[in-house]
């Protein structure tokens, strides 16, 4: 699972920058910014939250990384 990618991609898809999903999730951009490199890891907690931001499934979200 590369929730890395995940995060890039649904961005790019939704033609969205980290600033927006760190304001979104109520987080720093540097926090968003750790995730989309891979130097942080999410909880499954906040995994689903970021799921929810996107509209979508936590196992659609997990795909877009694949």
């Amino acid at each position: 699972m590369n929730v890395a990618k995940s995060i890039r991609v649904s961005l790019a898809m939704e033609n969205k920058k980290q600033t927006w999903l760190a304001n979104e999730l109520g987080v720093s951009r540097a926090y968003v910014s750790a995730l989309c490199t891979g130097v942080q890891r999410p909880s499954m907690d906040k995994l689903t939250v970021i799921a929810n931001v996107f509209g979508i499934s936590v196992s659609e979200f997990v795909k877009r990384g694949e």
